[in-house]
């Protein structure tokens, strides 16, 4: 994986979206873009002016992550273990893994135990509670810049796998589960709006996320504002 480190960088420098684009001309959307690594790719102009104008290399303006990690979108059922999640692929060179990423929503008795105190969770629509830990050791060794898009493009994998479920395939759910398929069932009845949503993202170490977030709703689905 490759992402720039042009947030960092201008950390470094006390600098803001505003003092670059008066100085180089490269338009706020696209400094955003840079910034957050949510662009599909970078002109080697705008790169050129970036490294010039922050006085340094390619080299230091990328930062380089020798890991592919992918997340698929389709909600998976085990009714012995696991219970509801989805797969997290991972590859480096001619290495390869699938780890199972375990989720519940409604499931606040958890994330109550993570945050150490009984959490009021009356002001939020739904609760997210993500087991992250197969991936605790490889976010360890991940440089900061990789970590964010990779917490939310979890999120948003498993808000589309919900999202297109048919809970009707999945049998015997128990009752620790029913609060996951009770929510299912209940979107495909919602109407377009916004929800506030509490999500952790659990990898038993310094690198768990809580977060607070406004997430949308339309034809069904969910969408991570």
């Amino acid at each position: 994986m490759i992402k720039t480190n042009l947030a960092v960088l201008m950390a470094e420098r006390g600098l803001k979206i505003s003092d670059i684009y008066e100085a180089t001309g490269i338009s706020k959307t696209t400094l955003m873009a840079i910034s957050d690594n949510t662009g599909k790719g970078i002109q080697y102009e705008t790169m050129d002016k970036l490294c010039n104008y922050l006085g340094v290399t390619p080299s230091e303006f990328f930062v380089y992550f020798p890991y592919s990690i992918n997340f698929d979108s389709i909600l998976k059922y085990d009714e012995f273990d696991t219970g509801f999640y989805i797969n997290c692929f991972l590859k480096k060179e001619s290495w390869e893994s699938s780890e199972n990423i375990q989720f519940s929503i409604n499931q606040t008795s958890l994330i109550n135990e993570l945050i150490g105190y009984d959490r009021n969770f009356d002001k939020y629509d739904f609760s997210l509670y993500v087991e992250c830990s197969p991936l605790k050791n490889l976010f360890k060794k991940m440089p900061i810049q990789f970590k964010r898009s990779v917490e939310l493009e979890m999120i948003e994998s498993i808000f589309k796998a919900i999202s297109n479920a048919d809970v009707s395939k999945f049998e015997e759910i128990g009752s620790y589960d029913a609060p996951t398929v009770d929510f299912i069932k209940k979107l495909n009845s919602r109407k377009d709006g916004e929800s506030t949503a509490f999500i952790a993202l659990n990898f038993e170490d310094d690198s768990t996320l809580f977060m607070e977030t406004k997430v949308k709703i339309k034809k069904h689905k969910l969408l991570l504002k």
